[in-house]
């Protein structure tokens, strides 16, 4: 009678790197799997939501970036001609480095979304 044990590694839930509802199951339980075969289905609606509101994100942060840039031209006209004090024209200087770093940021989490477009990210399989 073989009474060895599955370890930690062999046996135990998975999960997905994106979430979601799952809407199929490819396998029933104690069904023995090889690396690669698909355990189940995520639905992408969630997903895509995710996305589209990362790509809104950074619409907006560009077009905050665009205003800051504007805002930093006036504030460093007006410095010039010593119409406005150092302080405004720092301020807009240190406005517009925030909305650069804004946008990279959203860029960042916008790429991180896309990595795991599909057809990759919707199926989760057995690992070996």
């Amino acid at each position: 009678m073989d009474t060895r044990r599955a370890s930690p590694r062999q046996r135990g839930g998975h999960c997905p790197r994106v979430p979601g509802p799952i809407i199929r199951i490819a396998v029933v339980d104690n069904q023995h799997v090889q690396r690669g075969d698909l355990l189940f289905e995520i639905d992408p609606a969630d997903y895509h939501a995710a996305v589209e509101q990362v790509e809104a994100q950074v619409l907006a942060a560009k077009a905050a970036l665009t205003q800051r840039k504007q805002e930093l031209g006036r504030q460093a006209e007006l410095f010039q001609k010593k119409v406005n004090p150092l302080q405004e024209y720092q301020d807009a200087q240190d406005n517009y480095d925030s909305a650069q770093a804004n946008l990279a940021a959203a860029k960042a989490n916008l790429q991180s979304c896309e990595s795991v477009r599909p057809p990759r990210w919707q199926f989760c399989t057995a690992r070996g």
